[in-house]
């Protein structure tokens, strides 16, 4: 008992190089992925004029994507940018590749597989919706498997064009020339998105929006190009002193919680919902992740319970989705704190099991286990 204790702890223990800063940022977006999802099953029946802060609040938890997705570009670009980094793209994709690959196909394979009970996989055409899981391409064709699989499919495209990225912005001597890249890449995708929406039929529903406009790469690279802008602010020494830095992420966070329970963002899809607003929920995200890499010999309480979170955020990303139906069945229809025992208990088992059985094992083979939270997706 005393070994296999030791064992559970090492497996989280702190790692030279952690921020525990950041790591909070990670548990703060897996929650906000969970509270969308989660509170999406409670209100399913309630009328949404009755909805409240904490409503709103779970329903625009979609926006802990964006975080991740931040957090994915800061990490591996500055990653890319070290005088230490790794010779060669090809060691970045192994890492890349073993970093990702092992519990995506895990899940992916449970979910086809039917393991999940209650939670079926429609069987049309369903060889060829797996090959295009396996190419990554669910963002552009159907996330129709594991609806949160479609962040993975923006992630890979971006984590193989950051290398040439990166090689260009490093032939611009200028910091302030580096930034203009990525504004003007920036301002690319915000063009591309309001010629889309101002091409569709008014207005606008969900599943047209989704489609179009947040689930494929070259819609949904706001968040990541920022990530990157950040990366080059903190590897040219821009970074915040300490106080400034902890006034600036608290008011970040106050600022996003009071904007995240005002209204629900997706409830009336407007020209504002897809062009603008994506920039800024990544600037602020971006502003977040920029003060955290600023405290990162800064303590911080409870940085264990944080440093779980953003450890476990991956495999709670994959697994929690396709857990409601169960949840469901295990707590009743009408009883939504017995069905965010259940949801929540079911998540966190089973991405510790894979964690623990998949992910980790798996880190420790590339020789870079100290890095196994590097991955910020989920």
């Amino acid at each position: 008992m005393m070994r296999a204790t030791g064992w559970l702890a090492a497996s989280f223990a702190q790692r030279p190089g952690d921020n525990p800063w950041l790591d909070l940022l990670r548990t703060v977006a897996i929650t906000l992925v969970l509270l969308r999802h989660g509170q999406r099953v409670i209100l399913r029946d309630v009328d949404p004029a009755t909805y409240g802060v904490f409503d709103f609040l779970g329903l625009n938890g979609w926006v802990g994507v964006d975080l991740f997705f931040v957090l994915s570009g800061y990490l591996l670009t500055a990653k890319l940018l070290a005088p230490h980094r790794d010779a060669g793209v090809r060691l970045y994709l192994q890492d890349r590749a073993r970093r990702i690959l092992p519990a995506y196909l895990a899940v992916l394979t449970l979910t086809v597989a039917g393991v999940f009970p209650g939670f079926a996989v429609d069987g049309e055409d369903l060889t060829w919706r797996v090959i295009y899981h396996l190419l990554f391409l669910q963002d552009v064709l159907a996330s129709d498997i594991n609806v949160v699989f479609w962040s993975l499919g923006v992630e890979v495209k971006y984590y193989l064009a950051l290398p040439l990225l990166v090689w260009l912005l490093l032939r611009l001597r200028r910091l302030a020339a580096r930034i203009m890249v990525l504004a003007v890449l920036l301002a690319a995708g915000v063009a591309l998105r309001t010629g889309l929406y101002m091409q569709m039929d008014q207005p606008v529903d969900y599943p047209t929006f989704w489609v179009a406009l947040r689930s494929p790469f070259y819609a949904s690279l706001d968040a990541l190009l920022i990530g990157s802008g950040v990366a080059l602010l903190t590897t040219a020494g821009k970074q915040l002193a300490p106080p400034t830095a902890l006034s600036v992420l608290v008011g970040v966070l106050l600022v996003s919680l009071v904007w995240l329970g005002s209204d629900d963002f997706m409830g009336t899809i407007t020209l504002w919902d897809s062009s603008l607003q994506p920039v800024a929920i990544a600037v602020l995200c971006g502003t977040a992740v920029w003060a955290s890499a600023s405290l990162h010999s800064v303590p911080l309480p409870a940085k264990t319970l944080f440093r779980i979170g953003a450890r476990l955020s991956y495999s709670l990303y994959l697994v929690h989705f396709p857990l409601i139906p169960l949840a469901l069945a295990l707590s009743g229809a009408d009883s939504g704190l017995l069905f965010w025992a259940a949801f929540l208990g079911l998540s966190l088992g089973l991405s510790v099991l894979i964690y623990l059985g998949i992910e980790r094992p798996f880190l420790a083979r590339r020789g870079g286990a100290a890095h196994g939270a590097d991955h910020a997706v989920r």
